[in-house]
């Protein structure tokens, strides 16, 4: 018995916070941890060679990515066609009929068969299995622009 489609959805879940919970405070934690840190080290082992400022700068400096980066990765999220969630794409194929066919029958014991085909070289090939049969053909421009 043949089962049909009646109905169909996908299924979308949504997984919402509010601001001040823990996983808000650890993404500013790794955001710190990325951009702080490496701003010290490199003003504590280099010295003023690098950086022309106070390390208070650098980390100003540093606090001004991390909002940068926060309000790219917002812009990013909510923009829409900027960062694709779900995308589909449609073609209509470009079909043409080449006037080329390859028929093969298959006979009642296994390895009968006869066939016909308008490549010269398989037709050569079939020998005593080749039938050349009388094909119509029309063709109709149902979908053409």
């Amino acid at each position: 018995m043949v089962m049909y489609v009646v109905h169909s959805h996908p299924v979308q879940q949504k997984y919402k916070t509010h601001i001040c919970s823990k996983a808000t405070l650890f993404q500013f934690f790794v955001i710190f941890l990325t951009f702080i840190p490496p701003l010290i080290i490199a003003f504590v082992t280099h010295g003023k060679q690098f950086f022309n400022a106070s390390v208070l700068q650098a980390c100003y400096f540093s606090v001004e990515l991390s909002v940068l980066f926060i309000n790219f990765a917002y812009l990013a999220r909510n923009i829409a066609g900027f960062w694709l969630k779900e995308s589909t794409y449609r073609e209509q194929p470009d079909v043409r009929f080449k006037h080329e066919i390859l028929l093969v029958v298959q006979g009642n014991t296994p390895g009968s068969y006869l066939a016909y085909s308008t490549f010269q070289n398989f037709n050569q090939l079939l020998q005593q299995k080749l039938r050349i049969p009388l094909i119509k053909v029309s063709s109709n421009k149902l979908n053409a622009f």
